[in-house]
């Protein structure tokens, strides 16, 4: 496999000398893009205009036209640092409602246990109760 440094399944090239399993992969990888999407997590790796994360049938993007200077805007951004929620101020100034609707049906369940875990292990074992 041929890519370039921190690169994904999906930049992938094919290289000088591929296998032919990696010729089928590459070759029906058109097909998995159709249907593949993000899962939110924490949405810092999502791009809220370019990337497919919103349940759909489709292309998984936003409807709401683009926002100059917006282009760059992360999922994190939606989402509460403090607490496992949709911040719906910012997506109610930002999307049309079609793309509320579909925002606001993500669970954040995964984000919120995650977040459970993490400030556990931060306390000494002395504090846990």
């Amino acid at each position: 496999m041929f890519c370039i440094p921190d690169c994904g399944f999906f930049q992938a090239r094919l290289g000088s000398h591929p296998t032919a399993t990696w010729r089928g992969i590459l070759a029906a990888k058109h097909l998995l893009q159709l249907g593949v999407r993000w899962r939110v997590g924490n949405g810092r790796s999502i791009n809220v205009r370019t990337d497919p994360w919103l349940p759909s049938a489709g292309s998984f993007k936003t409807f709401t036209p683009p926002i100059s200077g917006l282009n760059t805007l992360k999922v994190e951004s939606l989402i509460y640092p403090d607490y496992c929620g949709w911040r719906n101020d910012v997506i109610n100034s930002l999307f049309w409602k079609v793309d509320i609707e579909r925002i606001l049906k993500i669970p954040l369940g995964n984000l919120c246990w995650e977040r459970r875990i993490r400030d556990t292990k931060k306390k000494a074992p002395a504090q846990r109760k």
